[in-house]
Formats: structure tokens, C-alpha cells, sequence
């Protein structure tokens, strides 16, 4: 059984507002959860605002987007301490598999298809 109440912690002792259905004697489990006053509470709220505010700048910077100038070809600066310490540039041709797997095997490559390969891990095909 779990039950939550509040309580007063004075000399020492937690004083509880009225009686616990308990029988005399049992052993039980205290947690101790120091109840927010409204100072508390609105300090907390003032230190999520600002921590959702500093989020936003840095994820609406435009300096910021990295990957939108990776994917555009630019090249795109990487800092360290507020440095420029490389400059990084995504080749924006795309890689021709099918050309490398020809130039490796050539037109028939040995061994089974893929959807024969496809077909047998799928149990088809025996």
C-alpha cells in the first residue's frame, strides 16, 4: 500500500496532520520530498524559460545550420571557441554504385542474384 500525505518536520520529528490507517508497530518506508514553496516554483519556471530561450537562438541560428550548407555544397565553417578551425565541404555528387559494382564484377556477377538472395533468407526459394 502506498499513501502520500504531508507533514511538518519540527524538533526532529515529522508531525502528521491525522492518524494513518496502520497497525501499531508496522515497519514502514519514508520517503522525504521537501514540498516547492511558490518562490521555488517560479524560479524553476524562470531558469526553463531561459534555458528554452538559449535553445532557440542556437537552433534558429542560421550560422548555426550546418547541415543545410553541407547539403547544398557550401562549405561550411567548423569552430572551436569561437574560432574558425576548418572549413568543411560535402561533395555534392552522388556516389554510382551500380557503375563500381560493374567495374568490380562486371556485367554478370558471380554467385546469385539479390532477389534470389532475398528470396531464400525469406524462406523461398529451397
Amino acid at each position: 500500500m502506498t499513501t502520500t500525505v504531508e507533514a511538518i518536520y519540527e524538533n526532529g520529528t515529522l508531525k502528521l496532520p491525522s492518524l494513518l490507517p496502520l497497525q501499531e508497530k508496522a515497519t514502514v518506508v519514508v520517503t522525504i520530498q521537501i514540498k516547492e514553496t511558490s518562490d521555488d516554483a517560479k524560479e524553476r519556471q524562470a531558469r526553463l524559460k531561459k534555458s528554452e530561450e538559449t535553445l532557440t537562438k542556437a537552433w534558429d541560428n542560421p550560422a548555426h545550420d550546418v547541415f543545410k550548407g553541407l547539403t547544398s555544397g557550401d562549405e561550411v565553417p567548423m569552430t572551436g571557441h569561437d574560432k574558425v578551425v576548418k572549413l568543411v565541404a560535402a561533395d555534392a555528387a552522388q556516389p554510382d554504385f551500380v557503375s563500381r559494382a560493374i567495374a568490380i564484377w562486371g556485367d554478370h556477377p558471380p554467385g546469385k542474384s539479390l532477389s534470389a538472395i532475398v528470396s531464400h533468407a525469406r524462406g523461398g526459394g529451397r
